[in-house]
């Protein structure tokens, strides 16, 4: 089910966001789109943070254990 609401938006980041619609393309496909490359570089970042800890020694890790 698809709800249409208003959103407020600067005339500048409209134009923006116009410059990077395609043929057919709606406002909601472009800020679809964004949005699926915001999570897509987030998730990068994530990954990139878990292989530098990976790599870290263990002289510089704080041990968890049992208190």
């Amino acid at each position: 089910m698809s709800a249409e609401k208003t959103i407020r938006i600067s005339e500048k980041n409209r134009d923006e966001l116009h410059k990077l619609k395609d043929v057919g393309d709606s406002y909601d496909d472009v800020i679809t789109e964004l949005l699926d490359e915001y999570r897509k570089r987030n998730r990068e970042k994530l990954a990139e943070k878990m292989r530098e800890t990976e790599q870290m020694d263990s002289d510089e890790l704080v041990s968890l254990g049992d208190g």
